[in-house]
């Protein structure tokens, strides 16, 4: 942890002075404690005292912080008016506590208590391999001409630095940079996905304004949400925390969609 916050650029001589941002730091990366540390980070972020670089990143990991918060619950990031949601949480926990049920979950010495060997995966491995926080997706409509759905994706790709890089990098390799969304980069995939880079979230639509809604929400926003969705709500409510995939359909909206598209099939074929 000590060779890890040393490590920052810059940051080094300014945090010795600076107390309150290394307790912070402690709280964010190693107690999970999002909110303490966004206190923290604010109180640096205030302080004129503090190293003009230790504020610059205080302030940045303020931002992460908050979105942390915000993004505990994607329901309350998505558009309220979903025909379909769909939630993977957490898989590489989710993955490990069946893994550990099995008895196929092992440290580096993958033996059991009475030393015979066997067949076992490191949990490091398995936090490697699924590093994943979480993911949604929020079907909202469906597009006639071009034939395909509207809505939009968050993907959160959680503490694992190697998947965070490679998404940071990929996508302006395969994507074109264009206009920003509230301030965030944002690129254009094959003309047709947008996907654009919060703090810590990825967010992809076929249309710009719905992703410019799940940042304004992200960003503490009061731009009605999934979440207070009169009809869905206490299904939502119903989530477990250990749930890994859950899926919800609002009939109410959606079964006027498909008679008037089976409407329009039928007037077709004729």
């Amino acid at each position: 942890f000590v060779a890890v916050l040393a490590g920052l650029p810059g940051l080094a001589l300014g945090v010795a002075d600076t107390p309150a941002f290394y307790k912070a730091f402690y709280l964010e990366h190693q107690a999970g404690d999002y909110a303490g540390a966004a206190e923290l980070y604010a109180k640096v972020v205030a302080d004129n005292r503090a190293n003009a670089s230790v504020r610059n990143e205080a302030k940045t990991r303020l931002i992460a912080c908050r979105e942390e918060l915000a993004a505990s619950d994607f329901a309350r990031l998505m558009p309220k008016n979903a025909l379909a949601y769909v939630e993977l949480n957490r898989p590489g926990e989710q993955l490990s506590m069946l893994l550990d049920q099995l008895g196929m979950l092992g440290g580096v010495a993958g033996q059991d208590g009475s030393g015979a060997k066997r067949f076992a995966i490191s949990p490091q491995l398995l936090k490697g391999a699924l590093g994943l926080r979480g993911a949604a997706i929020a079907i909202t409509g469906f597009n006639p001409m071009k034939k395909e759905p509207v809505g939009v994706a968050i993907l959160h790709p959680g503490d694992v630095d190697v998947v965070r890089g490679l998404i940071e990098t990929g996508l302006p390799i395969g994507g074109e940079r264009v206009d920003a969304i509230e301030g965030f980069p944002t690129y254009q995939i094959d003309g047709k996905i947008y996907a654009t880079l919060t703090a810590r979230l990825v967010v992809l639509s076929n249309q710009r304004s719905l992703i410019q809604g799940v940042v304004r929400r992200l960003g503490g926003g009061d731009q009605p949400s999934l979440a207070d969705d009169d009809v869905l709500r206490p299904v939502l409510a119903e989530r477990g925390d250990d749930s890994l995939l859950f899926f919800c359909v609002n009939a109410k909206r959606l079964m006027p969609m498909v008679s008037e598209m089976c409407s329009t099939f039928a007037a077709t074929a004729r």
